[in-house]
């Protein structure tokens, strides 16, 4: 019987077999990948389709809800111009990165040109926005950073000179874009003290392309100047802070040895944050701040202004100073109880008795106040330009967009409370001041400074 032996297939038959082998392998993962890109291609494209529907209908409808509920639309920008800032807005939505579609909105808001008409900076949410832990003011002798959480406490009292390697004068030109407005004032308070602060609203004026760290250059007393990165959260409509920083910051005027101003020593001490009145013995004056126009749950403003006057007729007190220079606002209807406890006191309503201490911030219903004093009293105003004019467009009238739930107002109300013919964009106060950073972080105040030698004449 004959051996049948066996041989092996050649070397390169093994290769060509294994090659073969691994060729298909690969052409299964190829095709595996290539279906599941495709896949998913389809649900991006998917969900790109739906986020562009839902954008161009929120813009659709908020942009018909100011067109029926606004007092005057097109009181300072066209109808063309208007028109045109959607058409333009919506053509770009695939393009855009969703906070590029709210803040190229609020830059068509903005040029409607009334401080109440705004689009809200989105403060919870899918759209939640984002902020650095600076406060910012814009002094008479540059903007500084006047506090800040503990992690930059070595920035606090350093001047700001750029933001992205961007000026702070072409700055603030940009936030002019951007800014809900009565007057230039509030680009001041919104457009410095807060816009700036969050990096979305800098992404869109071309100051940063990170959204987490924030580049800044600042100058020291030394003339020093530096860079530094700073790392921003979620933005949190309760850390929005007119009048001063947060109460858990650290402040420029920490170190000082004078006490605190009579206009900050109660603004974080509820319910003296809403109004309060000091006693000044050796000047016969009262100080009274009212911060904003809404009754505390305390103690109505009616109440305390009853109670006040009292005070002045029982303890003969001939002079009586008004600070509103830290009020935005509220309920223009009680201002009514100020001016008329005021026209009823004959020791009061003379000239050279009556002060009224105005700024940037007096606004809304705390410019209706103003006007009032002005008007109607014998008053001397103080400090510098209002952040609103004698007669104004106003109201917040709340608007929610359907799918982003993002907040919107249009002012619906026109208040004059001035002359018909008065087009003045703020009151001007007698004796005009900016505050200086050296006054601020010294504890000083230049405007009670100029009442008290008033008042000595």
């Amino acid at each position: 019987m004959k051996t049948i032996k066996k041989t092996s297939k050649p070397a390169y038959h093994r290769i060509q077999y294994a090659l073969f082998l691994v060729g298909i392998y690969f052409c299964m993962i190829s095709c595996a990948v290539k279906n599941n890109v495709s896949v998913q291609d389809n649900t991006n494209a998917k969900e790109q389709s739906i986020r562009v529907a839902n954008w161009k209908q929120d813009l659709n409808f908020l942009k018909g809800k100011f067109e029926t509920e606004h007092y005057n639309l097109f009181r300072l920008m066209t109808k063309k111009e208007w028109n045109s800032g959607f058409r333009q807005i919506i053509s770009k939505i695939p393009q855009l990165k969703d906070h590029e579609v709210i803040t190229e909105t609020m830059k068509v808001v903005s040029k409607i040109g009334d401080g109440h008409t705004s689009i809200y900076l989105p403060f919870k949410g899918e759209y939640q926005f984002h902020q650095i832990p600076i406060a910012f003011q814009d002094f008479k002798d540059g903007v500084f950073i006047k506090g800040a959480d503990s992690l930059y406490q070595n920035l606090i009292g350093k001047e700001l000179i750029t933001i992205g390697g961007v000026p702070i004068k072409k700055i603030k030109k940009r936030l002019k874009e951007i800014t809900p407005r009565d007057n230039k004032q509030w680009i001041k308070v919104l457009g410095i003290e807060v816009y700036m602060t969050i990096p979305e609203v800098l992404y869109s004026l071309n100051l940063t392309d990170d959204i987490q760290n924030i580049t800044i250059e600042v100058k020291d007393s030394n003339d020093n100047i530096t860079t530094e990165k700073i790392t921003s959260s979620l933005f949190d409509i309760n850390n929005v802070r007119f009048v001063d920083v947060r109460p858990d910051w650290m402040n420029a005027h920490d170190d000082s040895n004078n006490p605190l101003p009579l206009y900050l020593k109660n603004i974080n001490d509820f319910p003296k944050d809403f109004y309060s009145f000091e006693h000044i013995k050796e000047k016969s004056m009262v100080y009274f701040q009212i911060n904003v126009v809404f009754d505390n749950p305390k103690k109505n403003l009616k109440t305390f202004c009853e109670e006040m006057f009292k005070f002045i007729d029982d303890n003969n007190v001939e002079n009586l100073v008004i600070d509103i220079r830290l009020n935005s606002g509220g309920n223009n209807q009680l201002n009514k109880d100020i001016i008329s406890n005021i026209l009823k006191s004959e020791n009061i309503n003379k000239k050279g008795n009556l002060y009224v201490i105005v700024g940037r911030r007096t606004f809304s219903a705390a410019m209706n106040l103003a006007t009032n004093l002005e008007q109607k009293t014998n008053a001397i105003f103080v400090g510098e330009y209002t952040g609103s004019s004698p007669n104004f467009v106003g109201e917040d009238n709340r608007i929610i967009l359907p799918n982003s739930n993002l907040f919107s107002s249009a002012s619906n109300k026109y208040w004059q409370d001035s002359d018909f013919n008065d087009k003045r964009k703020w009151i001007k106060p007698n004796y005009f001041n900016i505050l200086s950073f050296v006054e601020y972080k010294n504890n000083l105040d230049p405007n009670m400074q100029k009442i008290f030698e008033l008042i000595n004449q």
